[in-house]
């Protein structure tokens, strides 16, 4: 639930705290990443070794980062286009 209210509300409230507050874009930026990273690890570490199915831990904290990162202005990106047309 949580990525889901994250990947609905980003098109909007991302671009609303850049205009009007672009200092505290960057800590809650951080803040929602942090927590992510936090539930990530919780899966990893308690659900999937437990299943013998594990992802690294370099995966878990470099790729998967930059990869969520990476949709998020995607889908960003992708929500004002189709408000153009």
């Amino acid at each position: 639930m949580y990525q889901t209210a994250m990947m609905v509300s980003a098109p909007v409230l991302l671009p609303a705290i850049l205009a009007t507050h672009p200092q505290f874009s960057i800590p809650i930026s951080f803040g929602a990443s942090g927590a992510y990273a936090i539930l990530l690890t919780i899966f990893n570490e308690y659900h999937l070794r437990r299943r013998g199915q594990m992802v690294s831990r370099n995966v878990l904290y470099f790729y998967y980062p930059l990869y969520k990162i990476y949709l998020a202005f995607v889908n960003i990106w992708s929500w004002y286009v189709v408000q153009l047309y």
